[in-house]
């Protein structure tokens, strides 16, 4: 079956977000852009700061950027934006003292991947006490943040593949809040992580991760139908440890009270037992309806999804 915007058009607002519940869906991109040089920058700050000028911080943020992104560190509240920029091919780019970070940068050797990333891994396999965690953890952060800002290349985003690993060793936690509420949810996900350090004694040592989701009401399921959103994402470098699964069941119930929508199908904890109750009840209906239409046998309706939407089946 083909579905297009001229064809079984009904069916694409659906599509869009199958999720795997409408079988194969193969895809086709008929528009195709122009690679330009893609340069990057950095931009460092308290979160504090940032929320007490929200409004006018993020407009200082995406209006001369065309991309954006942000990891906040619990344990210090430093706030670090990447922000990305396209250049026009034809005007020559003034010479530039971190130009040497250009080649480096394109073949993806990322500070925070390559040598963050383990570092924080390789303390928490040591276990050390609160205070000497906490100390190391702020050590490792505030060095590179001291040296960031300073760092900006240019780099063909054509020339920069990205290898994934099947098994990354690490965590994330993807939910999504209204703008309006971003605030507020961040203040209480930081009093979580500090409640979770001086009780239980556990740190989360990566950032939390920030990106935008513009309002997007062309797909049924889509986090963003009602607004737009601004993401946090937390990330923990030991997805078996018992205790970070008892922190994403507390932050679960938080996030529900400021219009928090997990991520379907990549917060599991998160999705199985929350998306239905935060998600519009009328696009979920009409999805249902169409993926029965589609799949009149449930062949593509596995469990997980039946325990999600159990409320409507």
């Amino acid at each position: 079956m083909e579905i297009s915007e001229s064809r079984n058009a009904e069916y694409l607002p659906a599509i869009r977000s199958h999720f795997g519940m409408l079988g194969v869906v193969c895809e086709v991109t008929v528009r195709v852009f122009k690679t330009q040089p893609l340069h990057v920058s950095f931009q460092v700050s308290q979160i504090d700061t940032f929320m007490d000028n929200f409004a006018i911080e993020l407009q200082a943020l995406e209006g001369p950027n065309d991309q954006v992104f942000g990891m906040l560190f619990p344990t210090t509240g430093k706030l670090v934006w990447q922000c990305r920029k396209f250049l026009d091919p034809t005007i020559p780019r003034p010479d530039s003292p971190t130009a040497w970070l250009d080649p480096i940068e394109s073949k993806n050797i990322i500070l925070f991947g390559d040598l963050v990333l383990p570092l924080v891994k390789a303390v928490t396999a040591l276990r050390p006490s609160i205070a000497m965690a906490e100390l190391i953890n702020n050590a490792m952060v505030d060095l590179p943040l001291k040296i960031i800002p300073h760092s900006r290349y240019t780099i063909d985003p054509c020339d920069r593949a990205v290898i994934y690993a099947d098994n990354p060793n690490f965590d994330f936690y993807d939910w999504v809040f209204p703008e309006a509420q971003w605030c507020e949810m961040v203040q209480a996900f930081l009093q979580l992580s500090r409640r979770f350090q001086q009780q239980q004694g556990f740190i989360l040592p990566l950032p939390a991760l920030i990106y935008f989701i513009e309002q997007d009401q062309a797909s049924l399921l889509s986090r963003s139908r009602s607004a737009n959103m601004m993401a946090i994402d937390p990330l923990f470098p030991n997805p078996k440890d018992p205790m970070w699964k008892e922190f994403r069941l507390a932050f679960n119930k938080i996030a529900m009270t400021h219009g928090g929508i997990p991520h379907i199908n990549k917060t599991r904890d998160g999705a199985i037992k929350h998306f239905a109750q935060a998600h519009d009840p009328d696009s979920i209906r009409q999805f249902l309806q169409i993926r029965q239409q589609l799949d009149p046998n449930n062949l593509f309706l596995n469990n997980f999804f039946r325990d999600m939407f159990a409320g409507y089946l």
